[in-house]
């Protein structure tokens, strides 16, 4: 069995194969920062809801906020606004 964190690994590294777009790591790293600081991150998703390719993105996101120092939550799906939302916060060693 695949627990969380091995799953957000696989979708993230299907996410990254695809998307080698210059700038987009940069440009998350600072998406992340700024959520942190009112503590819940969101993305435009689907209408129907969190597609598979919604989750790579989605699990890009978690395990590159982990690599930087950041915990992101489970995501939820807000069918009024169609996004994808989560708590987020610093990691404290």
């Amino acid at each position: 069995m695949v627990n969380e964190n091995e799953e957000d690994r696989l979708y993230a590294s299907k996410f990254w194969n695809q998307h080698q777009t210059r700038g987009l790591r940069e440009n998350m790293i600072e998406n992340i920062k700024t959520a942190e600081k009112g503590g819940s991150f969101s993305l435009f998703v689907s209408p129907i809801g969190i597609t598979k390719t919604d989750k790579e993105k989605l699990s890009a996101y978690r395990v590159l906020a982990d690599e930087i120092g950041y915990k992101i939550g489970g995501f939820k799906f807000n069918k009024k606004s169609y996004t994808a939302q989560a708590s987020i916060k610093k990691k404290h060693d």
